[in-house]
């Protein structure tokens, strides 16, 4: 009877004499000096439980946040550009679109000499390949793909219902 009480297997299968200290390695070091030896191996659960879902911080909902409402600022920049070339065209009877390279002289005509410059001596195909003809759009296209851009960058990711992960 007694040879029984002994062989008894507590929870899990694991006799309370069996237990494994653990190192004194991993338990003296400090959290910054350890090596990966030194951590035992993750359970199985806890392995499927880091492929769950990233739960979304406070601050990245806040950053989103300001990505969507500069983003909705830039395109209602976009659509007042478009009202605007309209009010214009009607007075013309004509189609009057404004550049983007003509608003931006309007404003501040040393900042694009600014940036012409330094993009010329970046990299001379930068200017005249790639920034050049951007700024030849129409002002409220430009300001329309910019600001769906942004507030696209805000939007957080949908999960399909499909998704294995």
């Amino acid at each position: 009877m007694e040879a029984n009480k002994s062989a008894a297997i507590k929870p899990f299968g694991i006799a309370a004499h069996h237990r494994v200290p653990a190192p004194p390695s991993a338990v003296r070091k400090p959290l910054g000096q350890r090596e990966i030896a030194d951590f035992p191996p993750r359970h199985p659960v806890l392995k499927e439980a880091s492929r769950l879902p990233h739960r979304t911080t406070a601050r990245e909902k806040m950053i989103r946040f300001l990505f969507r409402f500069v983003g909705f600022w830039i395109l209602a920049g976009g659509f007042v550009a478009l009202v605007v070339d309209g009010t214009r065209s009607i007075a013309a009877s004509a189609l009057v679109v404004t550049p983007a390279r003509s608003a931006w002289t309007s404003l501040s005509p040393a900042s694009l000499d600014a940036v012409r410059v330094r993009a010329a001596a970046l990299a001379p195909w930068l200017w005249d390949d790639l920034l050049s003809p951007i700024l030849d759009l129409p002002l409220f296209l430009l300001l329309a793909l910019i600001g769906l851009l942004v507030m696209g960058i805000g939007t957080a990711r949908r999960r399909s219902h499909y998704d294995v992960r």
